[in-house]
């Protein structure tokens, strides 16, 4: 039995099967151009629309904006939180210390009394006795009081040395001349001269004063500190020997003891006033400066007054 091989019925002509082709493929691409023409067509259509709306929309943010902003303007400031007005704190006044007069220079101890006076002449004049050496002395140590009251210094140490000259062992007239040397800045034999006198009388506190204020002069401090305690010792109630060693004490910046020997002396002589500028110098010293506005006022109504 033969098997056939091809199609039922007429076989078909390949003129007329390519023919069938090339027909259904100019359709094919008239439906797609038509297609594409129906889509452009839609594109077309829809773009101005689609447009329109984006437009629409973009003015209806901006209006809304635009109103948000205007409305924000308008209404800011009841919008705005209140702030509380604290009134700023004022400093509470300090009363105004007006500045400590500053010492031209350090406090330099206070004047030492003055020289021994001179002897006292007769109420009734009498006839001179005969001269004695004695007698020649103290009339040199008069001559020597007369110039230092006059600062003619060099003149009354020649007269304090004749009095020595003639008796040898005259304290006071070893003491004045150390005070004229002291006036011309000869520290050394100032110092000498009052070491004689305190050699001669001992107890004699003016003579430890006086070489304590030498020994000031001449910086050697320890040693003043030394004297005016011996002076003070042989005298509670010397008040410049409490001031004197308030100086030195200030020098070697022992303030505190400084102070507490210018409160002696004011308590001693309640209108001295070098004991109140000098007690005002070192509270300045101190940073003390009410306390030292005090004294140094105190100091100036009491030279005022002459006291």
């Amino acid at each position: 039995m033969r098997l056939s091989l091809g199609f039922k019925g007429k076989a078909r002509d390949p003129s007329e099967a390519g023919f069938s082709f090339g027909v259904m493929e100019a359709e094919d691409r008239q439906r797609e151009e038509q297609k594409k023409e129906e889509v452009h067509a839609e594109q077309q259509r829809r773009t101005p629309d689609h447009q329109r709306r984006l437009l629409a929309a973009a003015l209806a943010v901006v209006l809304v904006v635009s109103i948000g902003a205007i409305w924000f303007a308008t209404h800011r400031e009841r919008m705005a939180v209140p702030i509380v007005s604290v009134p700023t704190p004022k400093p509470t006044p300090v009363p105004t210390i007006a500045p400590a007069p500053a010492p031209t220079s350090i406090p330099s101890p206070t004047p030492i009394p003055s020289p021994s006076p001179s002897p006292t002449p007769a109420s009734t004049p009498t006839p001179p006795p005969p001269a004695t050496t004695e007698g020649d002395a103290e009339a040199a140590f008069a001559r020597g009081y007369a110039s230092s009251v006059k600062e003619e210094y060099e003149k009354s140490v020649g007269d304090y040395t004749e009095a020595i000259r003639l008796k040898p062992d005259y304290a006071d007239a070893y003491n004045n001349r150390g005070l004229a040397y002291d006036h011309l800045n000869e520290y050394e034999k100032a110092i000498s001269d009052y070491t004689e006198a305190i050699r001669l009388n001992p107890n004699d506190a003016q003579y430890h004063n006086d070489r304590g204020f030498a020994y000031d002069d001449n910086k050697e401090y320890e040693k003043a500190i030394s004297d005016y305690g011996d002076a003070i010792r042989l005298d509670p109630n010397y008040t410049l020997a409490y001031i004197n060693r308030g100086v030195s004490y200030f020098h070697t910046q022992q303030y505190d003891k400084a102070i507490d020997d210018y409160t002696k002396a004011i308590r001693l002589n309640p209108n001295n006033a070098d004991a109140h500028y000098n007690r005002g110098v070192s509270y300045q010293s101190k940073g003390q400066l009410r306390k030292a506005k005090a004294d140094f006022r105190k100091a100036d109504r009491l030279r005022k007054a002459g006291t």
